[in-house]
């Protein structure tokens, strides 16, 4: 499997995650199975093997994500062309529902201040000027009047001021008017927060043809902000808005498709929509068309297609492009191997606090892959990973308190990682978590406990739990002897190739009637059928 599926199982559990048929097992790439031989603190003595490692998204919630920019569509203005950067895209995936986030605040763009300035300057129009022409009823001029109140610029700032402007062009129909009134309401700027104003004077400029208002009234339904929640509506005004041109409603128009909300799934239709936007240079557009030449939906599976699309998106500094880009140069997919461009873009990643590439990055510190081995620096990353609520990083300090290895080590403090992570469903948190309940390390003693946490990693398939449960139901420890359950655990985990589990398994086979082995075999394939 590639780092990108990887990247892919990290999406599917948390926040700006993508879209995929079903859950796909992690892995760790390019880097050797074995942890090299730590311990737990209790001294349990076995290696901590392979790495599974599903990481959330690093966003968990979408306010908060718009763009710098927000777009104008100056139907009275057409001279002008403005910046059609109105929000970053927020996709929140978990398993097969993905959800689109709708921030509660914004802010004017820079578009209206270019706007503003070529107007006064260019016109060596003085504000005075502009006043008098607006106190008449001059739409252009209430435009700018407003925005000089809303920034203070040749006036005290005054956001009552700026809506009473803004609301004197919208009640004269002008289409950026309504648009910018809108924005006031739906932010609580110079008026109370109000979503039903907010949508209403949306509706009024998106009925006229302006591409922001149609987007912005598309996220009102899609969230039901101010109007009910109405997945159809939101992707009629998106594909409006996405016809005319705007590189945001063309990214949500392909994400609607992508995931077949309020219009039927189609992958050629999302990826279609997808390369529009990533064609104006839009970076969440082009890390989505590249996830899709990864995966080979809507287009042909293409790695140097989807290398060269993280790239255009990872030069912008997108995050996740980053950490997917460096995969692709460990790898070699789609580019030359390279460890150095691999770290590089890792690191950037990293250091823009995207918990993946953060995780990521203390994994090739624990290996000492593209830079020199350094324990205590993994350890580093991996917190800043942990404190973001990645699963990954939460499991790798919780490890490192147990054995250690980088830092002091403290077993009730690798008890608390190990839950955080186990709690978000990471099986090898699971797994060291029962470790403990069953050694007493770190929490008293609770075999039952440690058994409900080795049967939660046996179920994603962890090699380490399957036998450990197999011993268990073998004995009979804590639980009624049971060669039949132990058969199914010890198969399970022989069949990963786990060498204990195939001693054990031959073993147990001569204790068993014909019967068992039957019935054992059938809940073998119950497991696996269940966990597809």
């Amino acid at each position: 499997m590639s780092f990108s599926s990887n990247l892919r199982e990290r999406e599917a559990k948390g926040s700006r995650q993508l879209i995929d048929d079903k859950q796909r097992g992690a892995h760790q790439p390019a880097l050797s199975a074995a942890h090299g031989g730590a311990v737990d603190a209790c001294g349990l003595g076995k290696p901590f093997v392979g790495y599974t490692l599903p990481l959330p998204f690093p966003h968990e919630n979408g306010d908060d994500l718009f763009n710098e920019s927000l777009g104008l569509g100056f139907s009275h203005a057409p001279q002008f062309v403005i910046a059609k950067q109105l929000r970053n895209v927020h996709i929140c995936t978990s398993g097969h529902q993905t959800m689109l986030s709708m921030s509660t605040r914004t802010r004017l763009s820079a578009a209206f201040v270019y706007w503003f300035l070529w107007s006064v300057f260019c016109n060596a129009e003085t504000l005075e000027e502009t006043r008098a022409k607006a106190e008449k009823g001059d739409t252009r001029a209430e435009l700018i009047l407003a925005k000089a109140y809303l920034d203070g610029k040749g006036v005290q700032q005054d956001d009552a001021e700026a809506v009473k402007w803004f609301r004197k062009a919208a009640e004269q129909a002008n289409d950026s008017g309504e648009f910018f009134l809108g924005v006031m309401y739906a932010i609580g700027q110079g008026v109370p927060r109000d979503d039903t104003e907010a949508a209403k004077w949306y509706r009024k400029s998106a009925e006229q043809g302006n591409s922001d208002a149609q987007y912005s009234l598309g996220e009102m339904y899609a969230v039901g902000h101010g109007v009910p929640k109405d997945d159809t509506e939101a992707a009629k005004w998106y594909r409006k808005s996405a016809e005319q041109g705007s590189a945001e409603g063309q990214i949500r128009l392909g994400v609607m498709y992508a995931i077949g909300q309020g219009v039927p799934r189609d992958d050629t239709e999302a990826a279609k929509w997808y390369r529009k936007s990533a064609e104006q240079g839009k970076d969440d557009a082009q890390y989505l068309l590249a996830m899709m030449y990864t995966d080979g939906r809507g287009v042909s599976k293409d790695d140097a297609e989807a290398a060269r699309w993280y790239k255009k998106a990872a030069e912008q500094k997108n995050a996740e492009s980053q950490y997917a880009l460096g995969g692709m140069y460990l790898e070699g997919r789609g580019v030359i191997k390279d460890e150095v461009e691999a770290i590089k873009w890792i690191r950037k990643s990293a250091e823009q606090g995207n918990a993946g590439g953060q995780w990521f990055l203390g994994e090739m510190y624990l290996e000492g892959q593209g830079v020199s081995k350094d324990e205590a620096e993994a350890v580093k990353w991996w917190r800043k990973a942990a404190e973001q609520g990645n699963a990954g990083g939460q499991w790798r300090l919780g490890e490192a308190y147990a054995s250690g290895k980088g830092l002091q080590k403290d077993a009730a403090e690798a008890v608390s990682w190990y839950r955080k992570s186990a709690e978000q469903g990471n099986a090898f948190g699971q797994y060291d978590l029962g470790k403990m309940y069953f050694l007493g390390c770190g929490v008293p003693k609770d075999e039952a406990e440690a058994i409900k946490w080795f049967h939660k990693a046996a179920e994603q398939g962890n090699s380490d739990g399957q036998l450990v449960l197999g011993s268990i139901y073998a004995f009979g420890q804590s639980v009624p002897k049971n060669n039949v359950e132990a058969y199914r655990w010890f198969n399970l985990a022989a069949s990963q190739g786990h060498e204990d589990a195939k001693k054990n398994l031959d073993k147990l086979e001569s204790l068993m009637t014909p019967e068992q082995i039957i019935k054992a075999r059938a809940l073998i394939r119950e497991s696996i059928s269940s966990s597809r």
